[in-house]
């Protein structure tokens, strides 16, 4: 999948990764309607729009954690496959979905090739990471990047990385090494 030059994305270096979950938390918080600690026990998910997976490879004795989230492909086939175009582009190259017209047929989150759309229960509509675009804090980053504690997560501009190293970042995150 082509990133586009000049679009911003999260960069998740999963081996600075604790696998401790504050990016979900502050994800949640950032676009929940409830704080996370009123979440606590409660029953209720969490559903930020990123995940920590823990993948299991053949050749490990311990889970490799890593993050789903949107990559913001240029060409992005969540855009292409919606039948009611519920999720556009916007000026910035940011994928954005329209909650009014999504009718949760979950082709989206089929078609992402980093599991980064998804919908959180039968009866919801898709979602992912918008990049907090309604939500800036410290220095322009979204939360999920603030709360990491581990420096794991990074705000990266692909026009200042170039697309090769953008290519390989991809490669290099999903690759079985």
């Amino acid at each position: 999948m082509d990133v586009k030059s000049g679009t911003k994305y999260i960069f998740a270096d999963i081996k600075k990764c604790l696998g401790c979950r504050c990016c979900e938390q502050a994800c949640a918080d950032a676009n929940g309607n409830r704080p996370y600690w009123e979440l606590l026990g409660s029953g209720i998910p969490l559903s930020p729009n990123i995940n920590i997976l823990y993948i299991f490879l053949q050749d490990k004795n311990y889970p490799v954690m890593a993050q789903a989230v949107c990559r913001q492909c240029e060409d992005a086939p969540c855009v292409k496959i919606c039948p009611v175009k519920a999720i556009s582009v916007n000026p910035d190259g940011i994928k954005v979905i329209d909650k009014q017209r999504c009718i949760g047929c979950h082709s989206c989150s089929i078609v992402c090739p980093f599991g980064a759309v998804y919908i959180p229960d039968k009866h919801a509509v898709a979602t992912k990471c918008t990049l907090c675009i309604e939500r800036k804090g410290a220095e322009g980053q979204p939360a999920c990047v603030e709360a990491c504690p581990n420096g794991a997560l990074q705000l990266v501009d692909t026009k200042e990385i170039g697309r090769e190293k953008v290519k390989k970042i991809v490669s290099d995150t999903f690759s079985n090494k």
